[in-house]
């Protein structure tokens, strides 16, 4: 592999994998609907342009217009709880909890699509994955704060299910609309109810427009959306899509990272060895997909967003 290639997977990962830093600054000097509000409008723009420039077709059959609505109320209630979730527990948690959403896929993929059933590598990867989930919620952290954080982990575990119902829908709607068009109209509707959200519950005195929300923002939306998807898109034109997939089950892992380096979180044995579990787990559910299309990309890229 080239170097230019690795560069730009280990760049979508180290993005993708530092979003739960990003919420987490966010919420400090701004609401939950109205961040995320903030950073689709955002981000629906650079997807916009971004498709534009690359001539990606963005039309949406009159059809599929219904189960557009409906993945896009999973998308929503994904945003609004990983935003919300994320503000109760450490960001380092949060990455990890969220990136379990393959394993929920495949559960739900078993008795919603037919075809796609349990085979034991899957079953191995969700034992080993939720091994690690045990092992962080068992960690014992020194501090009062701690105490709640189950809370918040709940939450994000939540938003990671609607994201598995979200993925496992738009399956159904990928045939017909392109990728980025899918994602940017449910960026877009999910924008939308967010800022009527925030208008009706959220005063506007909850804003504190800061330089770190400023950075948040365009982290969360130009860089993680933006940016993520166009390197993602590239890196799949240059190498198999079995051999860039292989990569993206180090997001947990850099998520865990980045909460230490950045927001002094702590990095103990439960949190690394939990996330280390959860990213084995993701491989091997992962494994008998990437050995089975080992040139097509995949039909659902991360969108987190």
């Amino acid at each position: 592999m080239q170097l230019r290639i690795l560069c730009a997977l280990l760049s979508v990962c180290l993005l993708w994998g530092g979003v739960a830093v990003g919420i987490k600054v966010g919420l400090w000097d701004a609401p939950v609907f109205g961040f995320v509000a903030a950073r689709l409008w955002l981000g629906g723009l650079g997807l916009w342009l971004w498709a534009r420039w690359r001539g990606a077709s963005l039309n949406i059959p009159v059809a599929c217009i219904p189960q557009l609505l409906g993945v896009g109320a999973f998308f929503t209630l994904m945003m609004v709880f990983v935003t919300w979730g994320t503000g109760m527990t450490a960001a380092s948690r949060a990455a990890v909890f969220m990136n379990t959403q393959p394993i929920q896929v495949a559960v739900l993929a078993h008795f919603l699509l037919p075809g796609d059933r349990l085979s034991l590598p899957k079953m191995a990867g969700l034992t080993v994955a939720f091994l690690g989930v045990l092992v962080i919620f068992m960690a014992k952290l020194g501090f009062p704060e701690a105490a709640s954080w189950w809370r918040g982990d709940l939450v994000v575990l939540l938003a990671a299910f609607c994201w598995a119902l979200q993925t496992i829908y738009a399956k159904r709607l990928v045939v017909r609309i392109s990728p980025v068009a899918l994602t940017l109209w449910q960026v877009l509707l999910c924008a939308l109810v967010t800022t009527l959200l925030s208008f009706i519950f959220e005063p506007w005195t909850a804003w504190q427009v800061t330089g770190r929300l400023v950075l948040a923002i365009l982290y969360v939306s130009l860089g993680v959306t933006t940016a993520g998807w166009g390197l993602w898109i590239y890196v799949l034109r240059e190498v198999e899509a079995s051999v860039a997939t292989t990569f993206l089950f180090t997001i947990p892992i850099f998520g865990v990272l980045a909460g230490w380096l950045l927001l002094q979180e702590p990095l103990g044995l439960h949190l690394l060895g939990g996330a280390i579990l959860v990213a084995i787990g993701i491989l091997l559910v992962a494994a008998p997909v990437i050995t089975r299309r080992p040139v097509a990309a995949p039909a659902d890229p991360p969108q987190i967003l």
